[in-house]
């Protein structure tokens, strides 16, 4: 961390520290009026283009960052040249998309949602956060910083040496509040906080000139140079030549989007897959990433046919826990009682898997997925009962070897459509592949999913270096338990300060290897060492006992001492 970010600070302070001036507060609240986020579904696309855009350029302005001005004209060219419509004929149903996705996006914010905003406003806005970021810090200023470029985000994030495992907005808010956590920054305002780093650590603005600040922090499914070509080829070679060789700041996908689309790839070739792995890789993470995505595509492939769909993806795709209980009446058919009128009554009830077929089966055109999260922790063969031929591929409807059954209670004849695709997730510390049904297993393709220590690389906490401990805490369970039980990445993500790092560790990752080494205490010192378990005093006594041990409970500096140790021992 450069050593002189206080004296930066220092020197700031000194020279006025601007607070959120009238001016700004006034013109922001006359935008909260005009605009209530409540309200939002009454937008109109004279006002969107008019005061709405017009505040987002120019009541924002001191910014120090882009002007929104070009994606007024840019959204709806964008949009209309994307779905094939004409802008001058169509720009209703450009905005509309747009006004969707942005009351979807609103809507998960307002529900303190944020660590998804990223995944629903690539979804739902494409590249367009510019719009997102400023309309976040406008509605929910306390919560973020008026930064709207992603670039600049990490210029200034590098300037504290930290690093947080999180896209664009998502970071924007916990370096807001890692920010306001430091007792310089206790009682500044968000506003206040951008005008000191862009007054102190002012960024390379050259290749943003134009208003084209895409970073790698995310992966855009948009060829943006194509669709500036399509409309503005003047620019084109201006483009070309401020970016050099950076031009795949367009394009680029971090390893998590390849790894998705890789997997999503698969699922389309063969419509049942399995995620596996120890817990907490992400298997279900991956598994509603690559449902977004296909029904994001198809959503997109509709509108090329002029048919408009809501940004809603539910209709589209069903999620399912299985458990001990679950049974085939839960999740095929069965007699369900009701009472009415003091009358006990029963009738046949659809469960979730028939539910969705019957959708599949209506829009043959589409693709509908579902989800069953740990799979493996059921009776597969109980649930699936007669099913379990007609989950392959060519037993589907509509293929060569369509095959069709009778179900027991309602007696109709029944067949798993092909545009109906099933992602499983099961965790091997609870069950092991080897011992599922055998018929399952002949009918679904398996993708392992295991500890990727890449994504924590860069999360340091007081020296610690997060992805090193994953490492070698894994290299220990593998050796002395299996690498089915090793520790997924997620239970160290996310994790900004010492304070957290001690209540994963002793609240998530500790239980969860005490499980695995159940009453083996040698073996569990043998992975965490021997600082964190104590080997309890028992007095004299004439009985023979067995040792007792107990988890030392550290903190502040011992406990970076004993994660110390365990790395570098």
């Amino acid at each position: 961390m450069p050593k002189d970010w206080k004296e930066h600070l220092d020197h700031w302070l000194k020279n006025g520290n601007p607070k959120l001036s009238e001016t700004v507060s006034s013109s922001n609240m006359r935008f909260i009026q005009q605009f209530p986020i409540e309200r939002i579904t009454e937008l109109t696309l004279e006002s969107y283009t008019g005061s709405f855009c017009d505040y987002l350029d120019y009541g924002l302005n001191d910014t120090k960052d882009i002007y929104l001005g070009a994606d007024r004209y840019v959204i709806l060219a964008y949009f209309s040249y994307k779905f094939g419509l004409e802008r001058s004929e169509n720009s209703e149903d450009s905005f509309n998309y747009i006004k969707n996705g942005l009351l979807e996006f609103l809507n998960h914010a307002i529900l303190g949602e944020f660590s998804r905003l990223d995944f629903i406003g690539n979804t739902n806005l494409k590249n367009l956060f510019f719009l997102r970021s400023r309309v976040l810090y406008l509605y929910f200023p306390d919560r973020f910083s008026p930064i709207f470029s992603p670039i600049h985000q990490k210029h200034f994030i590098e300037i504290f040496d930290k690093h947080f495992s999180a896209s664009f907005h998502y970071e924007n808010l916990l370096f807001t509040e890692y920010l306001k956590s430091l007792p310089e920054f206790s009682e500044f305002d968000s506003w206040q906080i951008k005008e000191f780093l862009y007054s102190e650590f002012p960024p390379d603005l050259s290749v943003f000139s134009l208003g084209l600040a895409y970073s790698r922090v995310d992966s855009y499914d948009v060829d943006v140079l194509e669709v500036i070509n399509y409309h503005h080829p003047e620019l084109t070679s201006v483009i070309k030549t401020v970016l050099g060789n950076n031009q795949d700041l367009f394009t680029i996908e971090n390893k998590s989007n390849t790894l998705i689309n890789s997997i999503k790839n698969s699922l389309l070739r063969v419509p049942n897959l399995i995620l596996y792995g120890p817990p907490g890789t992400g298997k279900t993470y991956i598994a509603k990433a690559i449902t977004d995505s296909i029904i994001a595509d198809q959503v997109e492939k509709n509108r090329d046919n002029s048919i408009i769909f809501s940004p809603q993806t539910s209709h589209y795709s069903d999620y399912v826990a299985f458990h001990q209980s679950f049974s085939y009446e839960d999740f095929i058919e069965g007699l369900k009682p009701t009472i009415k009128d003091g009358i006990v009554t029963y009738s046949y009830v659809d469960g979730i898997f028939k539910e969705i077929c019957k959708r599949a089966k209506g829009n043959p055109d589409n693709k509908y997925i579902l989800i069953i999260d740990e799979i493996n922790r059921a009776n597969i063969a109980k649930i699936f009962g007669e099913l379990i031929t007609l989950l392959e591929s060519d037993k589907r409807l509509g293929t060569q070897n369509e095959l069709k059954v009778t179900l027991p209670y309602s007696k109709q004849s029944f067949g798993i459509p092909a545009n109906l695709y099933i992602i499983g997730t099961m965790n091997t510390s609870d069950h092991s592949i080897a011992l599922l049904d055998i018929a399952l297993r002949r009918r679904f393709t398996f993708i392992e999913i295991m500890p990727n220590p890449e994504l924590l690389k860069n999360s340091i906490i007081e020296d610690i270096n997060l992805g090193q401990l994953m490492e070698v805490l894994n290299h220990k369970i593998r050796g002395l338990i299996g690498r089915d039980y090793q520790i997924g990445h997620s239970y160290l993500m996310n994790i900004d300060n010492l304070e957290e790092l001690e209540f994963r560790w002793y609240y998530q990752i500790v239980p969860l290897l005490q499980e695995y080494c159940y009453n083996n205490w040698q073996q569990l010192q043998l992975i965490i060492g021997s600082d964190f378990i104590k080997e309890d005093t028992i007095a004299p006594s004439n009985i023979e006992l067995q040792p007792s041990y107990s988890i030392s409970r550290l903190s502040g500096s011992e406990l970076i001492k004993a994660f110390s140790r365990i790395i570098h021992h």
